[in-house]
């Protein structure tokens, strides 16, 4: 057994992905509803790092300038929405490549798979 600390306990994780760039990202993830809540810039404007949040979920966005391969991604975000089959038209009314409506016996009311600039893959998930 695994003995936990008394004294703290993390108070919330956030996952941080590294991007290739940066406006393209936050245009990506603003689509999807995640407003800008914080941001590093650096002496001539360039946004370096951004946290992110859309109701209670939190995402960081780090500029690198590594070449990011979309092939070798291991992190798959999972997102809740009430209506994916209506996020999915917007999202492909707004140019972005939405997969279409699946419906795995985990998720019944159905998800959907979308890909961000950087490769990665998010599922989301419909509430019932």
């Amino acid at each position: 057994m695994i003995d936990t600390l008394r004294h703290m306990a993390l108070t919330s994780l956030v996952p941080c992905a590294h991007v290739a760039d940066m406006d393209k990202s936050l245009a990506f993830y603003q689509r999807l509803g995640f407003l800008v809540r914080d941001s590093r810039v650096t002496a001539d404007g360039h946004i370096m790092s951004a946290t992110l949040e859309c109701g209670d979920s939190g995402l960081m966005l780090a500029q690198t300038d590594q070449p990011v391969d979309r092939t070798s991604q291991g992190v798959l975000f999972h997102g809740y929405d009430t209506d994916v089959a209506k996020l999915r038209e917007e999202l492909v009314g707004q140019g972005v490549a939405a997969g279409k409506v699946e419906h795995p016996e985990h998720l019944p009311a159905g998800q959907i798979r979308v890909e961000d600039p950087d490769g990665y893959v998010l599922l989301i998930g419909q509430i019932l």
